[in-house]
């Protein structure tokens, strides 16, 4: 199993959860007469929202399906089921059915959205442009889906009767930002 999350977010993620507890404790010490609420409360709204919109996402590619990791959801698409692989604004996957889904993980550099535009969408693609995908994750789930047909080759997906994307509300990631938008409050009333 493969876990990918942009460098960025993981440093933005981390620096925010410190910032938060930075904030918690200040708020502790500065407190006089145990009204540690502020503090306490903007500094866990903070670092809550952080972990849900920096460090839970996630694109994660398994030998049989991969699964994408939001904010607020988390969807799983069999490689089986896989059509196209596509990075443009941020990494998508189309199913066989033609559903589609994108990824708050992996954002697309600005290279490789020109790269993606540059390229005629009705020729076939070049062995150099199959082989190395413009993208990391896009090359994890390329290789992963290419792998996958190497060792099924005889499955057919026409008889397929559900969804090639299965999407599920993520109720840890809702969780984190409902609770930290709750402790947000209490901390900005006291």
């Amino acid at each position: 199993m493969q876990v990918y999350r942009t460098r960025g977010s993981l440093v933005s993620g981390w620096l925010t959860v410190v910032v938060g507890l930075l904030l918690g404790a200040g708020g502790v010490m500065a407190a006089s007469k145990g009204t540690a609420q502020q503090g306490i409360g903007i500094g866990a709204c903070v670092a809550m929202i952080g972990v849900a919109a920096y460090l839970r996402p996630a694109v994660i590619v398994s030998g049989d399906a991969v699964t994408f990791k939001n904010v607020f959801h988390t969807a799983v698409v069999p490689l089986s089921r896989i059509s196209e692989i596509s990075p443009r604004w941020s990494l998508e996957v189309h199913g066989d059915d033609g559903l589609t889904m994108g990824s708050f993980a992996a954002p697309t550099t600005r290279a490789a959205r020109s790269h993606e535009r540059s390229g005629n969408r009705n020729e076939e693609p070049t062995p150099e442009q199959e082989v190395h995908p413009s993208s990391r994750p896009a090359a994890m789930i390329y290789d992963a889906w290419q792998d996958w047909k190497a060792t099924h080759p005889n499955t057919s997906t026409a008889e397929a009767q559900t969804p090639s994307v299965t999407k599920r509300l993520d109720p840890i990631g809702l969780g984190l930002v409902l609770v930290g938008v709750a402790m947000g409050v209490v901390g900005i009333l006291g």
